[in-house]
């Protein structure tokens, strides 16, 4: 655990206010080999959690990116986070969440309702599109995830 910039006290005894926001990354493409998601949830003092995720059911991308969305929102949820921020390189998603597009497909409008429910758990919610370039990690580990979880054991360490 890293020490929080110019308090020089370990992060649970700092003083600092609770509104703290956590970073959460997602991506979820969708390929031939499979569906898998990308979570790099980052708390204000730079730990991560990332995640590769394989779901063993076909969809389309943009479903793709909501599970991938839904997952890091629950794991935000069972990490007691309050303040979060959602970064997604899916401008349709994010328009989606934001109201500024209108979502038609029922199976869409589901993923938003369950959004919803979830979002209400935050004291805040923020979600931004971001380029693919700052989106890097969760890209990396959704495509391991998607591609070439098959062939690796559960557990994989990267050095």
């Amino acid at each position: 655990m890293t020490t929080p910039k110019g308090t020089g006290e370990h992060p649970k005894t700092s003083t600092r206010t609770a509104k703290e926001t956590w970073a959460l990354h997602v991506d979820g493409p969708s390929s031939k080999d499979g569906l898998g998601a990308g979570i790099v949830l980052t708390s204000p003092y730079g730990d991560k959690s990332t995640y590769a995720l394989r779901f063993k059911f076909k969809c389309l991308n943009n479903e793709a990116e909501y599970e991938a969305l839904l997952a890091g929102l629950w794991l935000a949820i069972s990490m007691n986070v309050t303040y979060l921020e959602v970064f997604s390189d899916s401008m349709l998603v994010v328009n989606q969440i934001e109201e500024t597009y209108e979502a038609k497909e029922t199976h869409i409008q589901k993923y938003l309702t369950q959004k919803q429910m979830w979002i209400a758990k935050f004291e805040t919610f923020e979600i931004t599109q971001v380029p693919r370039s700052k989106n890097k990690e969760a890209n990396a580990l959704s495509k391991l995830a998607s591609v070439a979880f098959n062939r690796l054991s559960k557990t994989v360490l990267v050095g």
